[in-house]
């Protein structure tokens, strides 16, 4: 593995462990939030194939998550009308109020934007000039490892708050 890709996986591991402290305050795991965030593209039911190709999962690992998320009341899944052969998964009030809780503490706490700021220095021309560069460098990683879905899932520039 390439130097640099080993270093994206440790930072995005980092990331993950410091989203788990506020993630658990809204009853959500990163994980959770991600697939709710993806289920909830679209208003009639988002396709399980289509969360699939978002998450950059396996089959089976979305399956394997969907199922417990339907336990706990956080979607629904039926077959859908147009094609029998296709599932359709629907955000519960529940899922979606827990996925409104936590945009609201997004919006309000910034909670990850102290560690933005150590990382990156305080927000200014300089540091908006480096998070374009790495988001740019990002992108062009991505791309070159053939992930390109990503893209569609976090439109936003703004890290903090890409809805």
């Amino acid at each position: 593995m390439h130097f640099l890709m080993f270093r994206f996986k440790r930072a995005l591991l980092s990331g993950v462990r410091a989203a788990k402290e506020f993630c658990e305050e809204v009853k959500l795991t990163p994980t959770r939030f991600d697939y709710l965030r993806a289920a909830s593209s679209h208003a009639q039911g988002t396709p399980q194939k289509e969360i699939t190709r978002v998450l950059g999962l396996s089959s089976a690992a979305v399956s394997k998550m969907l199922l417990r998320l339907i336990e706990i009341g956080l979607v629904t899944r039926e077959r859908s009308v147009r094609d029998r052969r296709t599932f359709v998964v629907k955000v519960t009030e529940e899922g979606a109020r827990r996925m409104r809780e936590a945009y609201a503490r997004l919006s309000e706490e910034q909670p990850f934007q102290a560690r933005y700021e150590r990382a990156f220095g305080a927000r200014s021309a300089i540091t908006a000039t480096a998070v374009q560069n790495l988001d740019g460098l990002l992108e062009r990683t991505n791309r070159f490892v053939g992930d390109t879905s990503w893209r569609a899932f976090y439109r936003s520039a703004d890290p903090d708050l890409a809805q």
